[in-house]
């Protein structure tokens, strides 16, 4: 029975894994690739698409000769389509089979709509809760979508042959199942149980499910004395005084709540010649320099060779323009935005650094120190 439009879609799990990659067979068929999908977002990117421009991606999905683009509309965009659009694109068997997972909603009086968004990333298709929301993810519990920052770590993970690779914050498990194509053995942790699903569907989807576990709980707990070549990060790192963001957004008033904890216990669970890749937004403070603050972090600092990279520096006026959604009262909007620039400002935080690359690599043999930004 489909559930009510208002309530959470459940992720296909036991018995449903197995047919995943079968029925996103039409995805792998038509060029559903990063590069080919961004031609439909010209001036926003893909990961930067915006759902006040919904309308006119929608039209240019929907005037393309192209066979990925018209697919956009439904895994992108979740354009709610009559039975027989739907059964033109995937055909009736195909269309049934999604209503069966739990992937396609039902529930509309007259359309059908994907109940999620999927993106391709370096070969491979990721099921996300949809970046364009539902009324149900206000109970914070949604599983990030792919944006920005899930390409850039995606992107600049060294991708060499290895035994073991711990994924932190695993979300949709993107990096996890990126690494599970040169890694033995793949672990991704997330506090919540809901992403912990998804990332076993996205394992499925990609045939990956031999290589990956992923496991509930909260940051090193589930894997406590294990150690690992690669670690992968990407915890939530919006600085907010406000703590009622969704789970994947929120780092604390500083944004490093969490990230601080991952660098501090890094050596515990970091093999000799390990390496932690790790994106996030980190701060630019007015007393202290970046190198200096980030190695201040780790548990043993002498242990490790760090690198920086970073492509975008935002003033904190901008920054706070980004992340708080404005609410139609222009007072509280504006006592929202004092309030957060009453807080960078007593942080001593005069800007952020945004689609950043933070690198950590356990040094073997004698203790010593590399350090790089660029």
């Amino acid at each position: 029975m489909p559930k009510p439009a208002n309530s959470r879609p459940t992720i296909p799990r036991g018995d449903s894994l197995p047919q995943l990659p079968g029925f996103f067979r039409h995805l792998t068929e038509s060029d559903f690739t990063f590069d080919n999908l961004l031609e439909l977002f010209p001036d926003t990117t893909l990961t930067g698409r915006d759902s006040s421009r919904q309308a006119a991606y929608r039209l240019s999905a929907s005037e393309s000769g192209k066979r990925a683009h018209q697919l956009a509309r439904l895994w992108l965009l979740r354009e709610p389509l009559s039975r027989p659009d739907w059964d033109s694109l995937l055909g009736c068997d195909v269309v049934e089979q999604g209503l069966e997972l739990g992937l396609i909603n039902g529930t509309l009086r007259t359309h059908l709509e994907a109940c999620f968004d999927v993106q391709p990333a370096v070969g491979d298709l990721f099921l996300t809760d949809p970046k364009f929301r539902h009324t149900w993810e206000s109970d914070k519990h949604g599983v990030y979508y792919l944006g920005s920052d899930s390409y850039a770590l995606a992107y600049t993970v060294p991708r060499q042959e290895i035994e073991d690779t711990l994924d932190l914050f695993s979300g949709s498990g993107i990096h996890a199942v990126l690494a599970a194509s040169h890694s033995r053995r793949v672990v991704g942790v997330d506090i919540n149980p809901r992403a912990v699903s998804m990332g076993y569907a996205n394992a499925a989807l990609n045939q990956k499910t031999n290589i990956c576990t992923f496991l509930q709980g909260n940051l090193f707990q589930p894997v406590n004395g294990r150690k690992f070549d690669l670690i992968t990060a990407n915890p939530p790192f919006v600085p907010t005084p406000d703590q009622d963001l969704a789970l994947y957004r929120s780092g604390g008033e500083s944004g490093e709540l969490l990230t601080a904890e991952v660098l501090e216990k890094l050596h515990l669970y970091l093999k000799p010649g390990g390496m932690l890749a790790m994106v996030t937004n980190y701060p630019v403070f007015q007393d202290r320099g970046i190198l200096e603050h980030h190695r201040s972090l780790l548990g043993e600092p002498e242990r490790f060779g760090i690198a920086l990279l970073h492509s975008y520096t935002f003033p904190r006026e901008m920054y706070i323009q980004m992340h708080l959604a404005p609410t139609g009262d222009p007072v509280k909007d504006a006592k929202d935005q004092q309030r957060w620039l009453e807080s960078y400002h007593r942080q001593k935080i005069k800007a952020w650094v945004s689609a950043s690359s933070f690198s950590a690599t356990s040094l073997r043999g004698k203790p010593g120190r590399f350090e790089k930004t660029m």
